[in-house]
């Protein structure tokens, strides 16, 4: 937003530009970049304003009971299909079957 705004003074713009690392190369952004990820640091988000390991920190859990629940459900519904194609090899069922897998 600060940079659309035609009120912000060079100055201005020149300290953000510092403040965010936009002053150097795009090599050496990514270099510290990187040696920040390495650290632990994920950076801070603006939106919620506060830094990202906090922000998904709060909805880990969340997550993995989402991504187990759904993980089961796979390995079941594919585990009963994978049967059922086996049990009724060569028929229109199994290629239906391997045609959606």
């Amino acid at each position: 937003m600060m940079f659309r705004d035609p009120r912000v003074s060079a100055a201005q713009l020149q300290a953000m530009r510092v403040k965010f690392g936009l002053d150097k190369s795009m090599w050496v952004q990514f270099i510290d970049y990187f040696k920040q990820l390495v650290q632990g640091n994920l950076g801070y988000s603006f939106w919620q304003k506060r830094p990202v390991i906090d922000v998904i920190g709060d909805r880990i859990w969340q997550t993995l009971l989402l991504v187990v629940t759904a993980l089961i459900i796979a390995v079941i519904v594919g585990t009963l299909l994978g049967a059922l194609a086996g049990w009724k090899s060569g028929s229109k069922t199994d290629r239906t079957i391997l045609s959606l897998s």
